[in-house]
């Protein structure tokens, strides 16, 4: 097993198997999104909620429409709110207007 120095090492030369990217935190793209003029700027973390209930609770929900229904409508309100949008910062949706 490699050492962290060396796995470092390979991420900063370029030689990781994963691609290399950036994670914004959602009060970096806030300021992003001010100095380019957006308007209507709204952040949400899509799937805080369902990730943080059991696999099985989500699959009885699933299976009953009404209950999916209600669930998924209460996960886009829930996600979209601004201290939610952080939750999983690499799973940021911003949605802005010129």
């Amino acid at each position: 097993m490699e050492s962290y120095e060396d796995t470092v090492k390979k991420f900063e030369a370029g030689e990781t198997p994963w691609p290399v990217s950036y994670s914004f935190m959602p009060d970096e793209l806030n300021k992003i999104m001010k100095e380019n003029n957006m308007k209507n700027v709204k952040f949400a973390g899509p799937g805080a909620l369902s990730r943080s209930i059991p696999k099985e609770v989500l699959k009885n929900i699933m299976a009953d429409e009404q209950l999916k229904k209600e669930f998924l409508g209460f996960c886009y309100w829930y996600d979209s709110q601004p201290s939610v949008a952080g939750l999983g910062k690499d799973n940021i949706v911003v949605y802005a207007e010129r």
